[in-house]
């Protein structure tokens, strides 16, 4: 049986556990380890309106946020957004989400959000991550979510 839940990451360093921004995408909430320059937190417990819910948190924090919803590690659904608004969604594993009846998408299309999300939100990134990161096949989808991660990081001249 594999993880079903959210995996949430934001560039604030605000502790975000127990609070509403948090608590939007459940109340089982733990720290994670992540890549520099991100919090990443596990949530389970509710179904959100993903898009809302990041925007939401994006906004609450000031910072970019991404979070992910995994399906049995099979997969995940991914959104991000930026303060200001920006998004950018993706699906990661996905030949295994067409399996939950997740819609499949162009990954140059993908990668040319990926970088313009990546810029309103000030991160730098790495395009052959990204491409990797959303376009390959991994066991765990958790694993795959904390290498989107590492493709993303906060810029120098950018907000921490």
């Amino acid at each position: 049986m594999g993880y079903w839940g959210h995996l949430i990451a934001t560039g604030s360093s605000q502790e975000l556990v127990g609070t509403a921004m948090l608590s939007a995408f459940g109340d089982q909430q733990t720290v994670a380890e992540g890549p520099p320059g991100w919090h990443v937190y596990h949530v389970a417990g509710a179904e959100p309106d993903l898009t809302a819910a990041v925007r939401a948190l994006a906004a609450g924090t000031g910072a970019p946020a991404i979070a992910a919803y995994v399906l049995d590690s099979d997969c995940a659904i991914v959104r991000a957004a930026t303060p200001d608004g920006a998004r950018w969604s993706a699906v990661l594993n996905p030949e295994r989400a067409e399996e939950y009846g997740a819609p499949g998408s162009s990954p140059d299309a993908v990668l040319a959000q990926a970088v313009t999300w990546a810029r309103a939100a000030q991160l730098d990134h790495d395009d052959d991550l990204i491409r990797r990161a959303v376009t390959t096949e991994a066991t765990f989808a958790e694993d795959q979510f904390l290498a989107l991660l590492e493709a993303f990081r906060p810029s120098l001249t950018g907000p921490t």
